[in-house]
């Protein structure tokens, strides 16, 4: 019995440790994950490999909600097609889980 409650002070002591230590961002660290996020999204969308189309995330506004970042991102995109290539710069709007893993683009 005694051994029962060794273990799971343990384990339960080890979770409280390495879950303090764990860095948090700061708001540059924050807006370069963000960014990154975006960039996956918009140049890597499962299911289409198309090279004519390409994104460049050049900056973000965000902030944080309780389970995701909204954010506001200019963007530079470049489309090539077979007579003419396309460049501009726009932005867009999405919102980012906290974890950086699901991205809802808005507009």
């Amino acid at each position: 019995m005694k051994s029962i409650f060794r273990v799971l002070f343990f384990t339960l002591f080890t979770t409280v440790c390495l879950s303090s230590c764990m860095k948090k961002l700061n708001r540059q660290q924050i807006g370069e994950h963000l960014k990154t996020a975006m960039d996956q999204f918009l140049n890597h969308p499962p299911g289409v490999d198309s090279p004519q189309v390409h994104f460049q995330v050049l900056d973000v506004d965000f902030y944080e909600e309780k389970k995701y970042y909204v954010c506001e991102f200019n963007v530079h995109m470049n489309q090539k097609t077979p007579d003419k290539i396309i460049d501009t710069t726009g932005k867009m709007t999405a919102t980012i889980s906290l974890d950086f893993q699901k991205v809802h683009r808005r507009f």
